[in-house]
């Protein structure tokens, strides 16, 4: 009964990512009416410097995430098919930290090298 009351971290990022596209949609109509006309004669690709980095950015942490899941699905098997063998599960996730240590440090890099500029027209 206790597991059912908490929010798991799934629900937590839909939520959130629900709320900054509704909030995104309602104000969509204001940044294309003050925003874009101002940007557009200045600078051609305005909307692929906004837009651009936070997609990337999206579909980097996918990718961690899809190749983790599906590590957890290896491991699950391998163990499985050794017999639940105490040393190959230890060597399993070992591995399994060593590799999306590495994997996620990436985006992680990426991420914040990319936020730290503004917009730059000059």
């Amino acid at each position: 009964m206790v597991g059912h009351q908490c929010i798991s971290f799934g629900q937590l990022f839909f939520a959130t990512f629900v709320a900054v596209m509704y909030d995104w949609a309602l104000t969509f109509g204001q940044e294309v009416e003050l925003i874009w006309p101002v940007h557009a004669g200045e600078c051609p690709d305005y909307l692929i410097d906004r837009y651009g980095w936070s997609m990337s950015t999206v579909w980097n942490w996918i990718g961690v995430v899809v190749f983790a899941m599906l590590w957890v699905i290896i491991i699950a098997r391998l163990h499985a098919m050794y017999q639940g063998s105490r040393k190959i599960l230890i060597f399993l996730i070992v591995t399994f930290l060593a590799i999306n240590a590495f994997d996620a440090v990436s985006p992680i890099m990426t991420t914040m090298h990319n936020s730290g500029g503004g917009f730059n027209c000059e």
